[in-house]
């Protein structure tokens, strides 16, 4: 168990470092058009969405910046007829492209886990930079 969190806090910690260093200086052009940007609301559903494909494809959603270090064991947190519930009012948008949002997996016969998902949205949609335990949540 200890190791699962370790090797999370690392993940969560390289995933981080990874976007600032490959997405500093990418700030919109000063006098430019506006960005349109998507309401949380409607990222909240979409994030939700793909997130159930952790069920069946959870390499899916693995993301570009994080696909070296999990190195194909995307599935290994996530068992067969794992129950995933998205909250998806915990939300909070970064304002660069992802956000963090609350996940909590249910495995069979198991307890209730809370992770903490670092989400980036990519080319092809919505996925997983990184996840994190949250310890004490209900």
């Amino acid at each position: 168990m200890k190791r699962v969190i370790v090797v999370a806090l690392v993940l969560v910690g390289l995933g981080v470092g990874a976007f600032f260093v490959l997405n500093r200086g990418e700030a919109a052009p000063v006098g430019g058009s506006p960005v349109a940007v998507a309401e949380p609301e409607s990222e909240s559903g979409e994030i939700a969405a793909a997130l159930q494909r952790l069920k069946t494809d959870p390499a899916s959603l693995v993301a570009t910046n994080s696909a070296e270090e999990v190195a194909g064991r995307a599935g290994q947190g996530v068992p067969p007829g794992t129950d995933i519930k998205v909250d998806e009012g915990s939300w909070e948008p970064d304002g660069a492209g992802g956000g963090v949002i609350a996940v909590t997996l249910t495995p069979p016969g198991g307890s209730p886990q809370v992770y903490a998902a670092v989400m980036v949205l990519e080319d092809d949609g919505w996925k997983v930079l990184a996840t994190a335990p949250v310890e004490g949540a209900p």
